[in-house]
């Protein structure tokens, strides 16, 4: 007999959650020698597109009770009353589920319909049917517009939280949407998910299935890498197949290499295989570029050395445009709000330079906040430094990757590993904790 779960690639922690939620609904009597009684409710919350609807159907269909469901797909007054009619009938044919699928859209998604009808129609409902063996099972991409007094203990036992797929995870999704794909190399199922990294499962299913239609076009008998990265870069940036920019000699191009190659230069410096894509692209009329981490470099960040890295990354464009031409350079606007963001945090919500600045956050003098400000000011100077230091010390590096991005448009990280290996890197003597 097939398990359910079996549908659900990766996320084993959840995966095992609600498989023991389900034996607990399907073998009450088991549980009930042992004097304790099946859970209530469980609410899964996420991003649209990471599986939620699909972990709830199988935890549905392992239970083996019948489920109710309820989405909103009419009328406010005739909704008020699907909603009670729904609880009724899973009331009525108990043991069962209540299924309320994307609860945060049962209402206008703001703070001020917190108390709306609709929630507290359902707040009622779940406390009517207390003493009947329903089980409420819910989905929702934000709990933040929703009331507390709904998702308490009590109506929902517990809430898991559903984040986009990393690491092992998403390589697992990736090979399994390639699977009955003519597809030439599955190991690249790394480089999809890095380059995907922090999207959805929806979002790398998404990916695979353009790289298919750029083979088909093609009529390529498989889908290659190219094709694979081509369609990632489509959808986690928006950059067209057609925009990429191959042998390049115009000065904005250039500029735009260096640029990218000066971040990944930096980033893979301060962590090796750290960047799993770089390319060059047509902007309107001008050339743009991209530089793509892996999830566990721009995702989990848990030190002050670590947003110190960042910043130091983010200034790398700056640096490698200064280092190749002498220029500053004036297309640089998000490195630089995100550097500033990034050290801002630091100070004033971090204390990493003094709690006295965390306490004065709220409350600033005009003196307190011109302090907070040449600190800032001051921290991001020297995370360019940094990063111009590292590009100087690794001089052949930075002008190996710039190169080969200006012929190809668009390097993986097996293209930056394969040009390490013939560049000898090093070190940077300035680390972050000397910042």
């Amino acid at each position: 007999m097939s398990n359910p779960f079996d549908k659900i690639i990766g996320y084993e922690p959840i995966r095992k959650e609600l498989e023991r939620t389900a034996d607990a609904l399907k073998n009450t009597e088991k549980y009930a020698r042992l004097g304790t009684s099946a859970p209530k409710g469980l609410l899964l919350h996420g991003e649209p597109g990471v599986g939620k609807t699909l972990m709830a159907t199988c935890l549905i269909e392992a239970s083996t009770r019948k489920a109710f469901v309820c989405r909103k797909d009419m009328p406010e007054r005739e909704f008020i009353e699907y909603i009670r009619t729904v609880f009724e009938q899973a009331e009525s044919e108990a043991p069962s589920i209540v299924f309320l699928d994307d609860l945060d859209k049962f209402a206008n998604g703001d703070e001020d319909h917190r108390n709306s009808v609709e929630y507290v129609t359902v707040q009622t409902c779940i406390d009517n049917i207390r003493s009947s063996d329903v089980f409420v099972l819910a989905t929702a991409n934000s709990l933040e517009n929703m009331p507390s007094s709904l998702l308490r203990t009590g109506r929902f036992d517990r809430d898991i939280e559903i984040n986009p797929p990393s690491g092992e995870d998403a390589v697992n999704i990736v090979r399994h949407y390639l699977k009955g794909k003519s597809f030439v190399a599955e190991a690249d199922a790394e480089a999809v998910a890095g380059i995907m990294a922090g999207l959805s499962c929806a979002d790398l299913e998404t990916a695979v299935n353009k790289a298919g239609l750029l083979a088909g076009y093609e009529n390529s008998e498989t889908i290659t890498l190219r094709h694979l990265i081509l369609g990632c870069m489509d959808i986690a940036y928006s950059v067209s197949p057609d925009s990429i920019i191959q042998g390049a000699k115009t000065r904005d191009a250039q500029l735009a290499a260096y640029h990218e190659a000066g971040h990944a230069l930096v980033s893979e410096i301060i962590c090796p295989g750290s960047v799993s894509a770089i390319c060059i692209f047509d902007n309107n009329g001008s050339a743009s570029g991209v530089t793509s981490y892996v999830s566990d470099v721009s995702g989990k960040i848990t030190e002050v050395g670590d947003v110190i890295d960042k910043i130091t990354r983010s200034m790398g464009g700056l640096a490698g445009t200064k280092h190749k031409f002498g220029i500053k350079d004036i297309g640089a606007e998000r490195d630089l709000i995100s550097a500033r963001y990034d050290i801002s945090r630091l100070i004033s919500d971090n204390a990493a330079f003094g709690f006295f600045f965390k306490q004065a956050h709220y409350d600033a003098s005009a003196e307190m906040l011109s302090r907070m400000e040449q600190i800032a000011a001051d921290k991001v100077e020297e995370c360019y430094s940094r990063a111009e230091r590292i590009i100087s010390e690794n001089d052949g590096f930075f002008e190996a990757i710039a190169k080969e991005l200006l012929k190809k448009g668009l390097l993986v990280a097996k293209d930056i590993k394969r040009i390490r290996r013939k560049n000898p890197t090093y070190e940077t003597f300035l680390s972050h904790q000397a910042v």
